[in-house]
């Protein structure tokens, strides 16, 4: 179970790490802590504090993954829910933000400062009737706030611009009704303040005066994206290359959209035409290379990566990191092991630290039965990102089938708290906890997985081991 107090040995290095933080040896904090939450990994606030550390010398992303751990311990460390939420914010993972912070208000409901970080995260999120409320609430708990209130100001007069741009584009097309700008620029206004139903009904206004004009149908395919309507995004972009088949940018959203519809086939034709129409773009080249793969058409993949590799270009030079990692990639999906380790020795050689790079060479290596090797290139992968989600799962589930159970438990505890849907991640922390005799723990685990299946068969069919 998760430790109340750390183990005296972990405890000297608590101390080191407050000794150096508080003379702003942030450096030595770091190196102390993480000794500490290796001889204790189950105590939060040695997590907690390394996270500090790791903030403030630039360690962003080191600091998150350091604070879910934490919080996998302690799931009630307000501190490091407040903390999470704003660096999430930092780093520009808005959504995250605000998930963080809900779960937090639901452990501390008259929290102040949780209301003010989540308005901001709202706010960024343009969210700004919810930032609103949210600030407000915080003054509710604590008039004295200053941020709430200066926050409170600074949204509200942001909500009166977006109003001002809405009377303005109202007003425009009232001058000039038979003009379709006006009508696509009000829709603009109102995607961007979140009004989806009004924007979905400027859409359907517009679709009745200019029936077979196709930036309509764009415009549709827009407001169904913001909406999260994929099926009828889908069915816009087909109305658009059905009025302008010509249209290779059209060709390429409409590839997008058959992909996460799960339509591989049509969205590698739809790629196929976009590159057809305009065969020098590197953008249409790689998504009819990625449609194949999706497709486990491992060959067409592979032999389109490599013509784009051939390519010198500065276009395609762009592209080049992607590319090879793509190649990588495919190549382990093939089986084709040796392949994928010439192909990431060549992205190393001039991107050493590239995280994705080490993770497919630490999966080139696992193919070819190297395992102590590809063990050091996937600990080396989620050095250099540790919010690598499927370097931990992987390497969690090599340690626990190599006997490693207590690393095991610990890349799949982080594993989880990266992602807690993960069936996969799941299993793996089951099964060490299971090993190392935390029984009760294993089995509240399975439970959860249990619970995932239900929530995911009754709703929308997912299947967890294919997500």
């Amino acid at each position: 179970m998760p430790s109340n107090q750390p183990t005296p040995e972990a405890q000297e290095y608590i101390t080191k790490g407050n000794e150096a933080a508080q003379h702003s040896n942030f450096d030595a904090a770091e190196e102390n802590f993480m000794k500490a939450a290796e001889l204790d990994p189950d105590y939060a606030p040695i997590w907690y504090n390394l996270a500090l550390a790791q903030q403030n010398i630039g360690k962003l992303e080191h600091a998150v993954s350091s604070y879910l751990r934490a919080l996998r311990s302690d799931p009630e460390l307000i501190e490091a829910y407040i903390n999470l939420g704003a660096l999430y914010l930092e780093l520009g993972f808005t959504d995250e933000s605000i998930d963080v912070l809900q779960r937090a208000l639901e452990l501390d409901p008259q929290n102040d400062e949780l209301f003010v970080a989540l308005g901001e995260a709202y706010s960024d999120a343009g969210l700004f009737s919810d930032a609103v409320e949210a600030f407000r609430q915080s003054l509710t708990i604590n008039p004295a706030n200053e941020f709430a209130a200066t926050n409170l100001t600074e949204t509200e007069d942001e909500m009166r611009n977006i109003q001002e741009s809405i009377e303005l584009s109202q007003k425009e097309i009232a001058e000039h009704p038979d003009v379709l700008d006006g009508y696509v620029n009000l829709i603009g206004v109102l995607l961007d303040a979140h009004s989806f139903t009004e924007a979905l009904a400027a859409a359907k206004l517009i679709e009745q005066k200019f029936p077979d004009d196709a930036a309509v149908y764009q415009t549709y395919a827009i407001v169904y994206g913001a909406i999260g309507d994929t099926n009828k995004q889908k069915e816009a972009w087909q109305k658009v290359v059905a009025l302008e088949p010509d249209d290779s940018v059209s060709w390429s959203y409409l590839a997008e959209v058959y992909s996460e519809t799960g339509e591989t086939q049509q969205a590698i034709e739809a790629y196929k035409r976009a590159v057809t129409l305009q065969p020098d773009n590197p953008s249409y080249k790689y998504g009819l290379a990625i449609a194949y793969q999706f497709a486990e058409n491992y060959s067409e993949a592979i032999n389109a990566l490599k013509e784009m590799v051939a390519i010198q270009s500065g276009e395609y030079e762009d592209f080049k990191l992607e590319i090879y990692n793509s190649l990588a990639e495919t190549q382990n999906l093939a089986g084709l092991y040796e392949d994928a380790l010439a192909t990431t020795s060549i992205i190393l050689d001039e991107f050493p630290d590239d995280s994705s790079a080490l993770y497919e060479k630490a999966n080139a290596l696992y193919g070819l039965n190297q395992t102590e090797e590809a063990v050091a290139t996937y600990e080396e992968s989620i050095n250099n990102d540790p919010l690598n989600f499927a370097a931990y799962d992987d390497l969690a589930a090599i340690l626990l089938k190599n006997g490693q159970t207590k690393s095991a438990l610990e890349y799949a505890t982080m594993a989880v708290a990266l992602d807690d849907e993960s069936e996969s991640a799941l299993e793996t922390l089951a099964s060490a906890l299971q090993e190392v005799g935390r029984t009760e723990e294993a089995a509240e685990i399975q439970e959860r997985i249990k619970d995932l299946h239900l929530m995911f068969d009754d709703t929308t069919g997912w299947d967890s081991d294919n997500n």
